[in-house]
């Protein structure tokens, strides 16, 4: 961290240390202190130093905690999603997708099977990963369109 003057008035500039830079659009902070006097600018430096070693602190220490979802979990919650509350608010899936391959097959006149349902949702899961790989929600519903895609019997 620095302190530097610009037309006579103080600037902070503090640089993102590098394992945590992947939080931020930028590679350091820099912004006007707004005073010309250098004992001011010398005590907003130390606040500001605290307060960004704190806060670099707590980055790091949110790092270690998010740590990934164990495979056990993951599935416990793709269960919890095809049997519990999901469930609940949409009814059946297998009649709920069933109601999906019949729209979409008037909508693309072709014959949509709910099998074909699930791998389109599972393509459409696998997609969004592609831009957010660390989006849990996407691996854990594509847990549960295999487990459900996996209940159907082959089409012909």
């Amino acid at each position: 961290m620095t302190l530097y003057k610009k037309r006579d008035v103080f600037y902070f500039s503090q640089h993102i240390p590098v394992d945590l830079r992947s939080k931020f659009s930028k590679t350091r902070f820099a912004f006007s202190l707004k005073t010309k006097c250098e004992k001011q600018a010398n005590e907003l430096k130390a606040l500001h130093k605290d307060l960004f070693s704190k806060q670099f602190f707590n980055l790091r220490k949110n790092k270690k905690e998010e740590l990934p979802v164990k495979r056990d979990k993951t599935l416990a919650n793709a269960h919890d999603k095809i049997t519990g509350e999901r469930a609940k608010d949409y009814g059946d899936a297998y009649e709920n997708h069933e109601r999906v391959a019949t729209m979409w097959s008037s909508i693309l006149g072709i014959n949509v099977s709910v099998k074909m349902v699930y791998l389109c949702l599972l393509a459409l899961k696998i997609s969004r990963l592609v831009n957010t790989p660390n989006h849990t929600d996407s691996w854990i519903d594509i847990c549960g369109y295999g487990a459900l895609g996996a209940e159907e019997k082959d089409d012909k």
